[in-house]
């Protein structure tokens, strides 16, 4: 089977930029951060009808859309209280397998954060790559590539990309996404997972 030769996964090539980001992107997600509050977790029901909002309450209706959609995806459930004026967000055991105090963002900051992993991308296509070049003593290129999500989560693709803009933006636009890769010693790999 492996009539290709040993040093195939050095060469640079669409085929091996593909696997080292997608080795990258399998160890982050798209986050839906809880700004470190953690579950279970609290809101004070605001009024529907109350249009003017302060920037506190305004944050507060925003998170709350969004821990919503992460209801309807299976990940938190809710519970009111008797005088219905405040929802309290409890993490279902899908949102306890989903749920990290140190995620990463794969496709915007890379920032350690808490939060609920939605949904895990792959590439579609290597788009165009740099020769690979000498820098500080690694050989690297700059790799331009288009991502989806992984094959097993986009059923959801619907309800997450009208629930999360900006996972639709990332979706639809194809030349936006970039790294830059390392030769090692027997791979390529991202430069964001050297030290990891």
């Amino acid at each position: 089977m492996f009539m290709t030769g040993c040093n195939d996964s050095k060469e640079a090539s669409k085929d091996n930029f593909k696997a080292a980001i997608n080795q990258y992107l399998g160890n982050s997600c798209f986050l839906v951060s809880d700004n470190r509050r953690g579950f279970p977790t609290s809101f004070a029901i605001l009024p529907k009808e109350k249009t003017f909002l302060s920037m506190k309450d305004q944050w507060k209706r925003d998170a709350q859309v969004r821990y919503d959609a992460l209801v309807e995806l299976g990940f938190l459930k809710t519970e009111i209280n008797a005088k219905k004026t405040e929802k309290t967000y409890y993490l279902t055991e899908a949102g306890q397998t989903a749920y990290t105090s140190e995620g990463r963002n794969s496709l915007s900051s890379d920032r350690v954060q808490a939060g609920v992993c939605v949904t895990r991308f792959e590439v579609d296509e290597v788009l165009r790559f740099t020769e690979p070049s000498a820098k500080n003593g690694y050989t690297v290129s700059k790799v331009s590539y288009s991502v989806s999500l992984a094959k097993d989560e986009q059923a959801k693709q619907e309800k997450l990309v009208e629930t999360f803009p900006e996972l639709g933006k990332v979706l639809s636009s194809p030349k936006g996404q970039s790294a830059i890769l390392v030769l090692m010693n027997d791979q390529w790999v991202h430069e964001k997972s050297i030290n990891q």
